[in-house]
């Protein structure tokens, strides 16, 4: 825990230094061995490290952020899809996609587009069906709809969810930050495109890259267009956009990992035990809690 009145780690803890009144950030992004701890942080000091990291910068970088338990508490991509299946509204369209997806990893197939569906999210959250064929299923699965229309529906699903109240406060003085000081925002999400481009517009993030379906003739179709936006995949997507520097990036889950690797500041928000045990190898690792 970082102390009231400021705190002091050597390159054989995190990697960094402050001394009262500023903070050096040390070397390169690096793995240490041993036993060490990621430095925790207050908002406070996030936006400080920022700006002293920006002063550095050569040239103009970028954020980069995860969405879903990072910038706020919850998950779109699955709030999405499993309002569609208490709506029954995937179409046939998905159907047979579906069902092969359900008989590849071991699972009941039968009925119609959201039966199987609803056994892929049962699935996927007794921890059977692997996170990265799932959050690509919950983007493709919509397949039949017309992008106007999926949008329309992402619109509602979001309005249900309670964007506002589930905003991490302790991140608004960073999202704040890039804005007084013009450091694009980009929201890096495993989640699908519509609904990802819904919230950001709602959040006042312009640059979005998320889980994209493949869309034929203004209807969407049951395959990714793009490589999935999920581990090194988020990386990659996001170089298809910009080869800005990333100053710092921000996630809660070990599949962020690659997305903090590639940032000059890796900071873990609420991060799971596997991130938490990641970031406490890396140099120029911050945690926030809160």
């Amino acid at each position: 825990m970082v102390p009231a009145t400021g705190w002091h780690a050597t390159a054989a803890t995190s990697g960094i230094q402050r001394t009262g009144v500023g903070i050096d950030a040390g070397a390169r992004r690096g793995y240490r061995t041993g036993v060490m701890a990621a430095t925790e942080l207050s908002c406070a000091e996030l936006v400080t490290l920022l700006s002293e990291e920006l002063d550095r910068a050569g040239a103009e970088p970028i954020v980069a952020s995860d969405g879903d338990f990072t910038l706020w508490d919850g998950d779109i991509g699955e709030a999405l899809f499993e309002a569609a299946l208490d709506e029954r509204v995937l179409r046939p369209a998905a159907l047979e996609p579906l069902r092969a997806e359900a008989k590849r990893h071991g699972l009941r197939a039968d009925g119609d587009s959201n039966d199987v569906g609803r056994v892929l999210l049962d699935a996927h959250r007794a921890g059977d069906y692997p996170n990265a064929p799932a959050f690509a299923m919950m983007a493709w699965a919509f397949a039949g709809f017309g992008v106007d229309e999926m949008r329309a529906f992402a619109e509602q699903v979001i309005d249900a969810f309670g964007l506002q109240s589930r905003l991490r406060a302790e991140l608004e003085p960073m999202r704040a930050w890039c804005v007084e000081r013009g450091v694009p925002l980009w929201l890096v999400s495993a989640s699908p495109l519509a609904v990802a481009e819904v919230v950001a517009g709602r959040m006042g993030i312009e640059h979005v890259v998320a889980m994209t379906p493949r869309v034929e003739e203004g209807i969407v179709v049951a395959a990714l267009d793009r490589e999935p936006t999920y581990a090194e995949g988020k990386v990659n997507r996001l170089r298809q956009h910009t080869a800005a520097p990333i100053l710092a990036a921000f996630g809660d889950s070990e599949y962020d990992g690659a997305l903090l690797d590639a940032a000059t500041l890796a900071v873990a928000v609420h991060p799971s035990a596997a991130l938490r045990r990641r970031v406490d190898h890396m140099d120029r690792a911050f945690v926030v809690n809160g």
